[in-house]
Protein backbone atom coordinates (compact mmCIF):
# COMPACT_ATOMS: atom_id res chain seq x y z
CA UNK A 1 0.00 0.00 0.00
CA UNK A 2 1.15 3.36 -0.72
CA UNK A 3 0.28 6.85 -0.84
CA UNK A 4 1.42 10.32 -2.70
CA UNK A 5 1.19 13.29 -2.15
CA UNK A 6 0.30 15.79 -5.08
CA UNK A 7 0.00 19.61 -5.75
CA UNK A 8 -3.08 20.02 -7.71
CA UNK A 9 -1.73 23.25 -9.40
CA UNK A 10 -4.65 24.05 -11.29
CA UNK A 11 -8.39 22.69 -11.20
CA UNK A 12 -11.28 23.25 -13.86
CA UNK A 13 -13.95 25.92 -12.27
CA UNK A 14 -17.54 25.73 -13.51
CA UNK A 15 -17.67 29.69 -13.74
CA UNK A 16 -14.05 29.57 -15.52
CA UNK A 17 -11.97 30.28 -12.22
CA UNK A 18 -8.76 28.85 -11.53
CA UNK A 19 -8.11 27.65 -7.83
CA UNK A 20 -5.74 25.91 -5.63
CA UNK A 21 -5.48 22.55 -3.47
CA UNK A 22 -3.48 19.98 -2.21
CA UNK A 23 -3.96 16.39 -2.67
CA UNK A 24 -2.96 13.01 -0.78
CA UNK A 25 -3.99 9.67 -2.45
CA UNK A 26 -4.06 6.41 -0.75
CA UNK A 27 -4.48 2.98 -2.68
CA UNK A 28 -4.29 -1.01 -3.10
CA UNK A 29 -5.14 -2.97 -5.74
CA UNK A 30 -8.16 -4.84 -5.77
CA UNK A 31 -8.52 -8.39 -7.76
CA UNK A 32 -12.20 -8.48 -7.10
CA UNK A 33 -14.39 -5.78 -8.51
CA UNK A 34 -17.21 -6.38 -5.59
CA UNK A 35 -14.56 -6.71 -2.98
CA UNK A 36 -16.29 -6.05 0.50
CA UNK A 37 -14.57 -2.25 1.89
CA UNK A 38 -15.55 0.46 3.67
CA UNK A 39 -13.60 3.97 5.27
CA UNK A 40 -15.08 5.17 8.31
CA UNK A 41 -13.81 8.95 9.65
CA UNK A 42 -12.75 9.30 13.03
CA UNK A 43 -12.26 12.83 14.00
CA UNK A 44 -8.83 13.87 14.19
CA UNK A 45 -7.49 11.01 14.24
CA UNK A 46 -7.55 10.06 10.68
CA UNK A 47 -9.53 7.27 9.05
CA UNK A 48 -10.72 3.73 9.92
CA UNK A 49 -10.19 1.24 6.66
CA UNK A 50 -12.16 -1.91 6.86
CA UNK A 51 -11.55 -4.49 4.29
CA UNK A 52 -13.06 -8.19 3.70
CA UNK A 53 -10.30 -10.57 3.46
CA UNK A 54 -10.35 -14.77 3.31
CA UNK A 55 -10.23 -15.96 6.78
CA UNK A 56 -7.08 -18.31 7.58
CA UNK A 57 -9.15 -19.80 10.56
CA UNK A 58 -12.01 -21.54 9.03
CA UNK A 59 -12.70 -22.55 5.41
CA UNK A 60 -15.11 -20.77 3.47
CA UNK A 61 -15.16 -17.86 6.28
CA UNK A 62 -13.80 -13.94 5.92
CA UNK A 63 -12.63 -11.84 8.18
CA UNK A 64 -11.75 -7.98 8.53
CA UNK A 65 -8.58 -6.53 8.06
CA UNK A 66 -8.42 -3.37 9.86
CA UNK A 67 -6.21 -0.25 8.72
CA UNK A 68 -5.80 2.60 10.80
CA UNK A 69 -4.68 6.01 8.67
CA UNK A 70 -3.65 9.43 9.96
CA UNK A 71 -4.83 12.58 8.41
CA UNK A 72 -2.39 12.66 5.58
CA UNK A 73 -3.31 8.75 4.40
CA UNK A 74 -0.48 7.21 6.01
CA UNK A 75 -0.45 3.61 7.78
CA UNK A 76 -0.67 4.29 11.19
CA UNK A 77 -1.30 -0.11 11.88
CA UNK A 78 -2.86 -3.05 10.11
CA UNK A 79 -4.49 -5.85 12.19
CA UNK A 80 -7.26 -8.65 11.09
CA UNK A 81 -10.00 -9.19 12.95
CA UNK A 82 -11.16 -13.01 13.38
CA UNK A 83 -15.37 -12.74 12.81
CA UNK A 84 -17.81 -14.45 13.61
CA UNK A 85 -20.63 -15.00 11.13
CA UNK A 86 -23.36 -14.98 12.65
CA UNK A 87 -22.46 -11.07 13.95
CA UNK A 88 -23.14 -8.18 11.38
CA UNK A 89 -20.95 -5.06 12.00
CA UNK A 90 -23.85 -1.90 12.91
CA UNK A 91 -21.94 0.65 14.18
CA UNK A 92 -18.24 2.57 13.99
CA UNK A 93 -17.81 5.22 16.45
CA UNK A 94 -14.92 6.77 18.19
CA UNK A 95 -14.01 9.23 20.98
CA UNK A 96 -10.15 10.04 21.46
CA UNK A 97 -7.70 7.51 20.51
CA UNK A 98 -10.51 5.06 20.73
CA UNK A 99 -12.33 3.43 17.91
CA UNK A 100 -14.79 0.68 18.68
CA UNK A 101 -16.58 -1.35 16.20
CA UNK A 102 -19.73 -3.02 17.40
CA UNK A 103 -20.95 -6.49 15.76
CA UNK A 104 -24.83 -6.98 16.48
CA UNK A 105 -25.93 -10.74 16.93
CA UNK A 106 -28.56 -11.20 13.12
CA UNK A 107 -31.74 -12.69 12.91
CA UNK A 108 -32.17 -13.39 16.57
CA UNK A 109 -34.88 -10.85 19.06
CA UNK A 110 -32.52 -11.19 21.83
CA UNK A 111 -29.19 -10.26 20.12
CA UNK A 112 -26.25 -10.47 21.78
CA UNK A 113 -22.99 -8.24 21.08
CA UNK A 114 -19.04 -8.26 20.34
CA UNK A 115 -17.43 -4.62 20.34
CA UNK A 116 -13.88 -4.42 18.97
CA UNK A 117 -11.98 -1.67 20.68
CA UNK A 118 -8.88 0.00 18.84
CA UNK A 119 -6.52 2.60 19.81
CA UNK A 120 -5.28 4.77 17.47
CA UNK A 121 -1.87 5.09 19.73
CA UNK A 122 -0.75 1.69 20.01
CA UNK A 123 -2.49 -0.01 17.30
CA UNK A 124 -3.94 -2.46 19.94
CA UNK A 125 -6.94 -4.29 19.70
CA UNK A 126 -9.43 -5.56 22.34
CA UNK A 127 -12.19 -7.81 21.86
CA UNK A 128 -15.10 -7.67 24.07
CA UNK A 129 -18.39 -9.92 24.02
CA UNK A 130 -21.84 -8.76 26.26
CA UNK A 131 -24.73 -10.60 27.13
CA UNK A 132 -28.18 -8.90 26.77
CA UNK A 133 -31.58 -10.17 28.17
CA UNK A 134 -33.95 -7.87 26.40
CA UNK A 135 -35.37 -8.04 22.90
CA UNK A 136 -33.28 -4.93 21.81
CA UNK A 137 -33.78 -3.01 18.37
CA UNK A 138 -30.44 -0.56 18.33
CA UNK A 139 -30.72 2.96 17.00
CA UNK A 140 -27.59 4.61 17.69
CA UNK A 141 -24.35 4.26 19.64
CA UNK A 142 -21.64 6.31 21.27
CA UNK A 143 -18.93 6.53 23.48
CA UNK A 144 -19.06 9.33 26.05
CA UNK A 145 -16.14 9.40 28.35
CA UNK A 146 -15.47 5.54 27.86
CA UNK A 147 -19.02 4.12 28.45
CA UNK A 148 -20.95 2.97 25.50
CA UNK A 149 -24.40 4.00 24.93
CA UNK A 150 -26.88 1.94 23.10
CA UNK A 151 -29.77 4.13 22.24
CA UNK A 152 -33.09 2.04 20.59
CA UNK A 153 -36.27 0.20 21.32
CA UNK A 154 -37.57 -2.39 23.57
CA UNK A 155 -40.88 -3.48 22.28
CA UNK A 156 -41.73 0.07 21.32
CA UNK A 157 -40.01 1.74 24.41
CA UNK A 158 -37.13 4.04 23.76
CA UNK A 159 -34.13 2.26 26.05
CA UNK A 160 -30.76 3.04 26.59
CA UNK A 161 -28.38 0.64 27.58
CA UNK A 162 -24.74 1.38 29.33
CA UNK A 163 -21.65 -1.27 28.55
CA UNK A 164 -18.57 -0.25 30.99
CA UNK A 165 -15.29 -1.90 30.55
CA UNK A 166 -14.49 -4.86 32.73
CA UNK A 167 -18.48 -5.85 32.82
CA UNK A 168 -19.38 -8.53 30.22
CA UNK A 169 -23.58 -7.07 30.47
CA UNK A 170 -25.52 -4.23 29.60
CA UNK A 171 -26.65 -1.91 32.31
CA UNK A 172 -30.60 0.07 32.01
CA UNK A 173 -30.92 3.74 32.31
CA UNK A 174 -34.08 4.84 33.60
CA UNK A 175 -36.31 5.90 31.15
CA UNK A 176 -40.66 6.42 30.40
CA UNK A 177 -42.21 3.08 30.14
CA UNK A 178 -44.00 4.44 27.07
CA UNK A 179 -44.13 3.81 23.11
CA UNK A 180 -42.55 6.48 21.51
CA UNK A 181 -40.77 7.26 18.21
CA UNK A 182 -36.79 7.45 19.30
CA UNK A 183 -35.31 10.64 17.26
CA UNK A 184 -32.30 11.31 18.69
CA UNK A 185 -29.22 10.73 21.08
CA UNK A 186 -26.48 13.56 21.40
CA UNK A 187 -23.84 14.40 23.25
CA UNK A 188 -23.66 17.97 24.33
CA UNK A 189 -21.05 20.52 24.57
CA UNK A 190 -20.10 19.49 28.18
CA UNK A 191 -18.85 16.61 26.38
CA UNK A 192 -20.23 14.44 29.68
CA UNK A 193 -23.96 14.36 29.02
CA UNK A 194 -26.24 12.97 26.65
CA UNK A 195 -29.60 13.70 25.51
CA UNK A 196 -32.70 11.19 24.57
CA UNK A 197 -35.59 13.22 22.83
CA UNK A 198 -38.66 11.15 21.92
CA UNK A 199 -42.14 11.73 20.52
CA UNK A 200 -45.43 10.17 21.06
CA UNK A 201 -49.33 10.87 20.92
CA UNK A 202 -51.66 11.16 23.57
CA UNK A 203 -55.10 11.80 21.93
CA UNK A 204 -54.56 14.37 19.17
CA UNK A 205 -51.75 16.06 21.66
CA UNK A 206 -47.85 15.41 20.02
CA UNK A 207 -45.86 15.24 22.49
CA UNK A 208 -42.25 15.82 22.55
CA UNK A 209 -39.43 14.56 25.17
CA UNK A 210 -36.52 15.19 26.67
CA UNK A 211 -34.20 13.26 29.02
CA UNK A 212 -31.10 14.43 29.56
CA UNK A 213 -28.36 11.90 31.66
CA UNK A 214 -24.86 12.36 33.45
CA UNK A 215 -22.99 9.17 33.24
CA UNK A 216 -25.77 6.87 34.21
CA UNK A 217 -28.14 8.82 36.07
CA UNK A 218 -30.82 10.66 34.96
CA UNK A 219 -29.84 14.78 35.34
CA UNK A 220 -33.22 16.23 33.69
CA UNK A 221 -36.55 15.34 31.97
CA UNK A 222 -39.32 18.00 30.11
CA UNK A 223 -42.00 17.50 27.88
CA UNK A 224 -42.75 19.45 24.83
CA UNK A 225 -46.58 20.37 23.49
CA UNK A 226 -45.85 20.25 19.35
CA UNK A 227 -48.14 21.67 16.98
CA UNK A 228 -46.54 19.31 14.52
CA UNK A 229 -45.20 16.18 14.39
CA UNK A 230 -41.23 16.06 13.94
CA UNK A 231 -39.54 13.97 11.33
CA UNK A 232 -36.58 14.16 12.12
CA UNK A 233 -34.25 15.92 15.02
CA UNK A 234 -31.25 16.61 16.41
CA UNK A 235 -30.28 18.21 20.29
CA UNK A 236 -27.62 20.39 21.48
CA UNK A 237 -26.79 21.39 25.11
CA UNK A 238 -26.05 23.27 26.95
CA UNK A 239 -26.79 26.75 24.87
CA UNK A 240 -27.37 29.73 28.17
CA UNK A 241 -28.33 27.03 30.21
CA UNK A 242 -30.77 25.30 27.42
CA UNK A 243 -31.23 22.21 25.84
CA UNK A 244 -31.68 23.05 21.96
CA UNK A 245 -33.79 20.50 19.74
CA UNK A 246 -33.85 22.08 15.91
CA UNK A 247 -35.36 19.54 12.98
CA UNK A 248 -37.95 19.04 10.14
CA UNK A 249 -41.58 18.89 10.79
CA UNK A 250 -44.49 17.21 8.57
CA UNK A 251 -48.32 18.31 8.04
CA UNK A 252 -50.52 16.37 10.86
CA UNK A 253 -52.57 15.26 7.80
CA UNK A 254 -50.55 14.00 5.38
CA UNK A 255 -47.29 13.30 7.14
CA UNK A 256 -45.33 15.38 4.55
CA UNK A 257 -42.74 18.27 4.99
CA UNK A 258 -43.78 21.33 5.58
CA UNK A 259 -40.80 23.27 7.03
CA UNK A 260 -38.10 23.17 10.06
CA UNK A 261 -38.77 23.58 13.85
CA UNK A 262 -36.50 24.60 17.17
CA UNK A 263 -37.49 24.70 20.90
CA UNK A 264 -35.05 25.82 23.45
CA UNK A 265 -35.85 23.56 26.24
CA UNK A 266 -35.10 25.64 29.85
CA UNK A 267 -34.62 23.33 32.65
CA UNK A 268 -37.19 24.83 35.88
CA UNK A 269 -39.97 26.97 33.36
CA UNK A 270 -42.88 26.50 32.77
CA UNK A 271 -43.15 26.58 29.43
CA UNK A 272 -40.93 26.41 25.83
CA UNK A 273 -41.56 28.06 23.00
CA UNK A 274 -41.58 26.39 19.72
CA UNK A 275 -40.70 28.09 16.84
CA UNK A 276 -41.99 26.65 13.37
CA UNK A 277 -40.32 28.15 10.03
CA UNK A 278 -42.08 26.87 6.82
CA UNK A 279 -40.67 26.37 3.34
CA UNK A 280 -41.85 29.67 1.85
CA UNK A 281 -39.62 32.01 4.84
CA UNK A 282 -36.50 30.03 2.94
CA UNK A 283 -34.22 31.54 0.36
CA UNK A 284 -32.63 28.08 -1.07
CA UNK A 285 -35.25 25.85 -0.47
CA UNK A 286 -35.56 24.98 -3.67
CA UNK A 287 -32.15 25.52 -5.45
CA UNK A 288 -32.29 21.82 -6.53
CA UNK A 289 -34.77 22.93 -9.53
CA UNK A 290 -34.15 24.59 -12.54
CA UNK A 291 -35.14 28.88 -12.74
CA UNK A 292 -38.42 28.40 -14.07
CA UNK A 293 -39.66 25.66 -11.74
CA UNK A 294 -38.24 27.13 -8.80
CA UNK A 295 -40.14 30.08 -9.07
CA UNK A 296 -43.60 28.26 -9.59
CA UNK A 297 -42.89 25.90 -6.61
CA UNK A 298 -41.58 29.38 -4.37
CA UNK A 299 -45.05 31.15 -6.06
CA UNK A 300 -46.94 28.02 -5.27
CA UNK A 301 -45.46 27.57 -1.17
CA UNK A 302 -46.43 31.23 -1.14
CA UNK A 303 -49.43 30.96 -1.90
CA UNK A 304 -50.21 27.87 0.45
CA UNK A 305 -48.46 29.84 3.73
CA UNK A 306 -50.98 32.66 3.08
CA UNK A 307 -54.22 30.58 3.20
CA UNK A 308 -53.01 28.18 5.81
CA UNK A 309 -53.30 24.97 3.68
CA UNK A 310 -50.63 22.23 3.67
CA UNK A 311 -47.81 21.93 1.10
CA UNK A 312 -48.05 18.31 -0.88
CA UNK A 313 -44.46 18.69 -0.86
CA UNK A 314 -43.34 14.84 -1.01
CA UNK A 315 -39.47 15.51 -0.25
CA UNK A 316 -37.22 13.69 1.88
CA UNK A 317 -35.27 16.25 4.81
CA UNK A 318 -32.99 14.29 6.95
CA UNK A 319 -30.95 16.50 9.68
CA UNK A 320 -27.54 15.36 9.74
CA UNK A 321 -26.22 17.56 12.49
CA UNK A 322 -27.32 20.86 15.32
CA UNK A 323 -23.93 22.65 15.75
CA UNK A 324 -23.54 26.14 17.61
CA UNK A 325 -20.42 27.75 15.61
CA UNK A 326 -20.02 31.25 17.40
CA UNK A 327 -23.18 32.82 18.36
CA UNK A 328 -25.24 30.77 15.74
CA UNK A 329 -26.55 26.95 15.66
CA UNK A 330 -26.34 25.44 12.20
CA UNK A 331 -28.83 22.80 11.08
CA UNK A 332 -27.02 20.36 8.38
CA UNK A 333 -29.88 18.83 5.80
CA UNK A 334 -30.06 16.25 3.32
CA UNK A 335 -33.12 16.12 0.51
CA UNK A 336 -34.22 13.46 -1.19
CA UNK A 337 -36.63 12.74 -3.55
CA UNK A 338 -38.16 9.45 -3.48
CA UNK A 339 -38.58 7.79 -7.08
CA UNK A 340 -40.18 4.77 -8.20
CA UNK A 341 -38.28 1.48 -8.63
CA UNK A 342 -39.35 1.56 -12.81
CA UNK A 343 -38.64 4.68 -13.16
CA UNK A 344 -35.14 5.17 -11.44
CA UNK A 345 -34.21 1.73 -14.13
CA UNK A 346 -35.20 4.24 -16.76
CA UNK A 347 -33.34 6.96 -15.45
CA UNK A 348 -30.02 4.91 -14.46
CA UNK A 349 -30.51 6.21 -10.93
CA UNK A 350 -28.39 4.29 -8.92
CA UNK A 351 -29.39 3.06 -5.55
CA UNK A 352 -26.56 4.07 -3.16
CA UNK A 353 -28.84 3.67 0.48
CA UNK A 354 -30.99 0.48 0.20
CA UNK A 355 -32.52 -1.93 -2.27
CA UNK A 356 -35.28 -2.62 0.50
CA UNK A 357 -36.97 -5.66 -1.48
CA UNK A 358 -37.69 -7.98 -3.30
CA UNK A 359 -40.21 -7.82 -0.42
CA UNK A 360 -40.93 -5.87 2.76
CA UNK A 361 -40.04 -8.94 4.77
CA UNK A 362 -36.97 -9.44 3.48
CA UNK A 363 -35.55 -6.03 2.92
CA UNK A 364 -31.23 -5.74 2.25
CA UNK A 365 -28.92 -2.76 1.90
CA UNK A 366 -27.93 -0.88 -1.10
CA UNK A 367 -24.76 -2.58 -1.14
CA UNK A 368 -26.71 -6.32 -1.44
CA UNK A 369 -24.43 -7.91 0.93
CA UNK A 370 -21.85 -5.88 1.76
CA UNK A 371 -20.82 -6.89 5.37
CA UNK A 372 -20.12 -2.93 6.22
CA UNK A 373 -23.11 -1.40 4.77
CA UNK A 374 -25.53 -1.03 7.41
CA UNK A 375 -22.61 0.57 9.41
CA UNK A 376 -21.83 3.20 7.06
CA UNK A 377 -25.35 5.33 6.88
CA UNK A 378 -27.21 3.34 9.43
CA UNK A 379 -29.67 6.60 10.42
CA UNK A 380 -30.40 7.39 6.82
CA UNK A 381 -31.19 3.30 5.97
CA UNK A 382 -33.03 3.23 9.06
CA UNK A 383 -35.57 6.26 7.51
CA UNK A 384 -35.48 4.93 3.89
CA UNK A 385 -36.23 1.50 5.24
CA UNK A 386 -39.00 2.91 7.06
CA UNK A 387 -40.40 4.68 3.94
CA UNK A 388 -40.57 1.75 1.92
CA UNK A 389 -42.68 -0.53 4.74
CA UNK A 390 -44.83 2.64 4.80
CA UNK A 391 -45.47 2.13 1.19
CA UNK A 392 -49.58 1.46 0.27
CA UNK A 393 -48.55 -0.77 -2.12
CA UNK A 394 -46.06 -3.92 -1.60
CA UNK A 395 -44.80 -3.01 -5.23
CA UNK A 396 -44.84 0.53 -4.66
CA UNK A 397 -40.73 0.36 -3.86
CA UNK A 398 -39.35 3.60 -4.37
CA UNK A 399 -35.32 4.29 -4.14
CA UNK A 400 -33.97 7.69 -2.66
CA UNK A 401 -32.60 10.13 -5.21
CA UNK A 402 -30.42 13.24 -3.64
CA UNK A 403 -31.28 16.89 -4.43
CA UNK A 404 -29.58 18.93 -2.26
CA UNK A 405 -27.37 19.46 0.84
CA UNK A 406 -29.02 22.52 2.44
CA UNK A 407 -28.27 24.65 5.71
CA UNK A 408 -29.95 26.87 7.79
CA UNK A 409 -28.44 29.10 10.12
CA UNK A 410 -30.65 30.15 13.53
CA UNK A 411 -30.14 32.64 16.35
CA UNK A 412 -29.77 31.65 20.15
CA UNK A 413 -33.80 32.09 20.18
CA UNK A 414 -34.47 29.89 16.86
CA UNK A 415 -34.79 32.72 14.94
CA UNK A 416 -33.54 32.02 11.05
CA UNK A 417 -31.00 34.10 10.06
CA UNK A 418 -29.70 32.88 6.54
CA UNK A 419 -29.87 29.67 4.50
CA UNK A 420 -27.87 28.39 1.77
CA UNK A 421 -27.00 25.15 -0.35
CA UNK A 422 -25.63 23.33 -2.34
CA UNK A 423 -27.54 21.45 -5.09
CA UNK A 424 -26.49 18.39 -6.65
CA UNK A 425 -26.76 18.61 -10.70
CA UNK A 426 -29.31 16.13 -12.26
CA UNK A 427 -27.03 14.30 -14.15
CA UNK A 428 -24.45 13.55 -11.29
CA UNK A 429 -27.41 12.63 -9.01
CA UNK A 430 -27.36 9.06 -10.13
CA UNK A 431 -23.52 8.33 -8.01
CA UNK A 432 -24.21 11.29 -5.30
CA UNK A 433 -26.37 9.93 -2.81
CA UNK A 434 -23.71 9.10 -0.43
CA UNK A 435 -21.22 11.39 -1.47
CA UNK A 436 -21.99 14.78 0.13
CA UNK A 437 -20.40 16.74 2.80
CA UNK A 438 -20.57 19.77 4.47
CA UNK A 439 -18.14 21.68 7.03
CA UNK A 440 -18.57 24.67 9.44
CA UNK A 441 -15.47 26.61 10.29
CA UNK A 442 -15.26 29.81 12.32
CA UNK A 443 -17.60 32.05 9.79
CA UNK A 444 -16.86 29.99 6.38
CA UNK A 445 -19.30 27.45 5.17
CA UNK A 446 -18.00 24.40 2.84
CA UNK A 447 -19.58 21.80 0.57
CA UNK A 448 -18.93 19.47 -1.67
CA UNK A 449 -19.91 16.26 -3.23
CA UNK A 450 -18.32 13.45 -5.39
CA UNK A 451 -18.99 12.20 -8.74
CA UNK A 452 -16.96 9.99 -10.90
CA UNK A 453 -14.09 11.95 -11.40
CA UNK A 454 -13.53 14.54 -8.68
CA UNK A 455 -15.45 16.51 -6.17
CA UNK A 456 -17.53 19.79 -6.69
CA UNK A 457 -17.06 22.30 -4.22
CA UNK A 458 -18.19 25.56 -3.09
CA UNK A 459 -17.47 27.89 0.04
CA UNK A 460 -18.90 31.20 1.61
CA UNK A 461 -19.03 32.92 4.32
CA UNK A 462 -22.09 32.51 6.72
CA UNK A 463 -25.21 33.63 4.89
CA UNK A 464 -27.61 33.48 2.00
CA UNK A 465 -24.75 34.49 -0.54
CA UNK A 466 -23.97 31.17 -2.61
CA UNK A 467 -20.43 30.27 -3.01
CA UNK A 468 -18.48 29.43 -6.75
CA UNK A 469 -18.46 26.20 -7.66
CA UNK A 470 -15.02 24.29 -8.81
CA UNK A 471 -14.36 21.01 -10.00
CA UNK A 472 -11.71 19.39 -8.50
CA UNK A 473 -10.73 15.95 -11.02
CA UNK A 474 -9.00 12.90 -8.24
CA UNK A 475 -6.00 12.87 -8.70
CA UNK A 476 -4.58 9.19 -9.18
CA UNK A 477 -1.23 7.60 -8.62
CA UNK A 478 0.71 7.72 -11.77
CA UNK A 479 0.49 10.31 -14.09
CA UNK A 480 0.15 8.07 -17.46
CA UNK A 481 -3.10 6.56 -15.47
CA UNK A 482 -6.32 7.98 -16.78
CA UNK A 483 -9.90 6.78 -14.75
CA UNK A 484 -11.73 4.04 -16.48
CA UNK A 485 -14.90 3.79 -14.42
CA UNK A 486 -16.14 3.41 -10.62
CA UNK A 487 -16.75 -0.51 -9.93
CA UNK A 488 -19.40 -0.12 -7.60
CA UNK A 489 -21.37 2.04 -5.27
CA UNK A 490 -19.73 1.45 -2.29
CA UNK A 491 -17.84 4.74 -2.06
CA UNK A 492 -18.08 7.69 0.24
CA UNK A 493 -17.48 11.78 1.07
CA UNK A 494 -16.44 12.32 4.81
CA UNK A 495 -15.47 16.07 6.07
CA UNK A 496 -12.87 16.19 9.08
CA UNK A 497 -11.25 19.16 10.84
CA UNK A 498 -13.72 21.42 8.90
CA UNK A 499 -10.83 21.95 5.81
CA UNK A 500 -10.28 18.19 4.27
CA UNK A 501 -12.45 16.43 2.69
CA UNK A 502 -11.77 12.27 2.45
CA UNK A 503 -12.74 10.55 -1.19
CA UNK A 504 -13.06 7.12 -1.20
CA UNK A 505 -14.07 3.90 -3.04
CA UNK A 506 -13.21 1.80 -5.80
CA UNK A 507 -12.31 2.43 -9.84
CA UNK A 508 -11.36 1.13 -12.69
CA UNK A 509 -7.54 2.33 -13.89
CA UNK A 510 -5.65 1.91 -17.00
CA UNK A 511 -1.95 2.82 -17.99
CA UNK A 512 1.25 2.12 -19.83
CA UNK A 513 0.67 -1.48 -18.05
CA UNK A 514 -2.38 -2.17 -18.24
CA UNK A 515 -5.76 -1.39 -16.21
CA UNK A 516 -5.89 -2.18 -12.19
CA UNK A 517 -8.73 -2.41 -9.96
CA UNK A 518 -7.95 0.22 -6.74
CA UNK A 519 -9.61 1.16 -3.54
CA UNK A 520 -8.42 4.88 -3.30
CA UNK A 521 -8.39 7.49 -0.80
CA UNK A 522 -8.17 10.92 -1.66
CA UNK A 523 -8.08 13.42 0.34
CA UNK A 524 -8.46 17.04 -0.47
CA UNK A 525 -7.43 20.06 1.74
CA UNK A 526 -9.07 23.69 1.75
CA UNK A 527 -6.59 26.03 4.08
CA UNK A 528 -7.55 28.81 2.21
CA UNK A 529 -10.79 30.88 0.84
CA UNK A 530 -11.18 29.82 -3.09
CA UNK A 531 -11.45 33.41 -4.46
Amino acid sequence: MRFIFILLVSAIALQSAIAQVKQLRYETNISLRNEDFAVFPAGENGLVFLRQVRGEHKVDFFDVQVNLLDPFLRTIATDTLITDPSFELKRVIHENKQVFLIYEQSEIEIPSYKIVKIDFSSGRVQPFSIKNELPFDLVKAMSVRGKIYFGGYVRGVPTIMVFEEGKSTLSLLPVRPLSADFLDLSLNNDQESINLVTQERSGNVILLHVTTYGGTSMLFQKTIVMQNEAVTARSLGFINGNIIIAGTYGSNKLNLTQGTFMVSVQPGKDKDVVHYHGISEFDHFFDYADVNQKERLTEKVERKSVSGNDIKFNKVLFVNDLQLVGDELLMDIEMFQLVPRQIARQRRVRNSYGNFGGSRSNPHNGYGNNVFADALYPDKLRLFRKLFFESPSENAEVIPEFLQRWSVGFDPNGLVKWDNSMAVQEQDRASAAPLTAAAFDDTVLRYGYKHEEGIVYAESSFGSTKGEEFIFPLVLKNENESLVYELNDVNGLWSINNDVFYAWGSHRVKGDSGRRNVIYINALFFPEVIN
